[in-house]
Parts: structure tokens; sequence; C-alpha cells
């Protein structure tokens, strides 16, 4: 069987997947753009993708030179011209030649979102801007990235949602956990079971499955509900309207990004392309011509 034994998603058009322990980057077409040979790798964003080698990390352009040589702990990806690196167990940011822009000096930091990162100081996280200096200063136990205008954080025990001016923006606090937005839902956990709210902090998707994902164009990756006879959980995809328009038949799966979802079977990682299905969103009478028409791109090379 010809699979790869790792994949991560597109982005600007390339995919890292490994082999044999090492990891390259294929295109849309399923063909090597970069041969494997790096230890790690992830996804390619603003022209730069964060790869290991040697266990250290550095940045390379699309043809696989470095630009950024791996001397970091630890590299993510780029996002508004700073990317979060760890050296020596603190975290900071570089800029795309490579130099400290802010200091490491946090025990965790997340990428810059609509203009701020959350980052955590002393154990709490509060939120900086591109020049480094709080924009809310550090009071949470936890703290997400902004989307669409809002961020989730968690203190004592509950998790809200905030503005930009450290408002609440949705008034019922969530006890388990509460997710970003993308394109108006924010998964959400009640009772150990995930489901999906609206902005205005509305039940969107009943709470059914033991995991969610985030929606891209209108599809979300979640985890099936626990069999009674003790089966294992399966990865589908549901719309926003809560219906299953991709069968639960994975053992685990990626978003739906640049056309492409990245999947797991039992024989290792692989592409999906739903644009084998007559819709991308389609009625749940047509799951089973969905479940006929799905089409699974394993392409590689044997591990």
């Amino acid at each position: 069987m010809i699979y790869y034994s790792s994949a991560r998603d597109f982005s600007e058009s390339l995919a890292p997947v490994e082999v044999a322990g090492k990891w390259g980057f294929i295109n849309t077409n399923m063909e090597w753009a970069l041969l494997p040979q790096f230890d790690d790798a992830w996804s390619f964003y603003e022209g730069l993708a964060s790869v290991r080698l040697n266990d250290k990390w550095g940045y390379i352009v699309r043809g696989g030179e470095f630009v950024i040589p791996p001397t970091f702990d630890h590299a993510c990806r780029f996002s508004e011209g700073f990317a979060a690196v760890n050296i020596g167990g603190k975290c900071g940011f570089i800029d795309k030649n490579g130099y400290i822009a802010i200091a490491t000096r946090f025990d965790e930091v997340k990428s810059f979102s609509e203009g701020v990162a959350a980052v955590c100081l002393e154990g709490k996280f509060g939120y900086i801007d591109h020049g480094g200096f709080f924009q809310i200063p550090p009071q949470y136990d936890e703290a997400h990235s902004y989307s669409e205008g809002l961020a989730s954080v968690e203190k004592n025990g509950e998790w809200r949602y905030i503005n930009h001016e450290n408002r609440i923006a949705i008034a019922s606090p969530f006890k388990d956990w509460a997710g970003t937005f993308f394109e108006g839902l924010a998964s959400i956990k009640i009772n150990g079971k995930v489901g999906y709210i609206n902005k205005k902090g509305q039940i969107a998707i009943n709470a059914e499955y033991s995991w969610g994902g985030p929606f891209s164009d209108g599809l979300a990756s979640v985890e099936s509900k626990v069999h009674p006879h003790g089966c294992k959980p399966k990865f589908g995809f549901i719309n926003k309207q809560g219906i299953h328009v991709i069968p639960s038949t994975f053992e685990n799966t990626g978003p739906y990004i640049e056309g492409w979802i990245r999947v797991k079977s039992r024989n290792g990682w692989g592409f999906l392309n739903p644009c084998s299905l007559t819709k991308h969103i389609f009625p749940q009478t047509n799951a089973g011509r969905a479940r006929r028409n799905i089409n699974v791109l394993a392409k590689g090379v044997s591990a």
C-alpha cells in the first residue's frame, strides 16, 4: 500500500508529508515539490515554512533553501510578519529577516491575529501588540487567538469571549472549554461533549460530538459519539446545519483547506477532494451517494 506516514494541511498550494521518517512537500497534483529531507516540517505561511533539521528549527522558501538558519528550539508559522520561536525554553517573536523582534521572555505565545498575540507571563495570559507592549495585561489562566473580533479566555474555571477592549462579548460563560470563531461559529464543550455556538452565544449545533474542529468553507470535522458497543469513534464532516455531509468513516481528519481535506485511514494519511461529490454541501438524503463518490488520494511513496 502506498501512503504517507503523516501529513499536514495544504497552505499556499503545498502540504508537508512524512515518508520513512523524513518530511517533504507535495503540490495539489500530489507531486513532490520538495523531496523528503527534513526531520519535521509545517505548512507554508506568508511564503515561509518552519522545518526541523538536526534538532533545530529554521525557515525555508518554496525552493527548499533556508532563508532563516535552523537555530531555534522550536519555530511556528509566520502571521502578520512575525513568527513565534522558542529559545532555551522561553518564547518570543522573530521577523522575516530572522531577527528577534519581540524578546524571548514569555512562557508561551500564540501567533499574531488581528494585530495582537496571546502570551503567557508568570502563569497568566494577556495580549501584546506588534511592538511587544501589552494591550490587555496578563490576567487569564488560558487564552486563544482573536478571530472575527473575539477571543475565548479562561479565568477561575470559566471560559468567556472578549472583544479587543477586553469587554465580555458573550454573557454566558462555559465551564468546560470554548474555541475560536470561524465563519460565525465556534466550538464549545458542554458536559464533555462538543457543539457549536453563534456570536450571540446561542447553541447552533447541539453538543453531541467527542471532538469538533473549526469551520472552513462551510464544513467542520467532527468525531462521532462513542459507539454503545465500545467501537472507536470515527471522524467525518458536518455543515452549518449540523448535517453529516461526509460520513464518519475516518480515523482522523484535518480541516477543509484549499480544496483538500487531510484524512487518515488504517493505512495512513491521504487527501480527500470534496469536488468529487455532486456538491460540497448536500442534503442528508445524499449521504449514501457521497460515501460511494468520496475519493481518498493517498499517492506518495512506500514507507
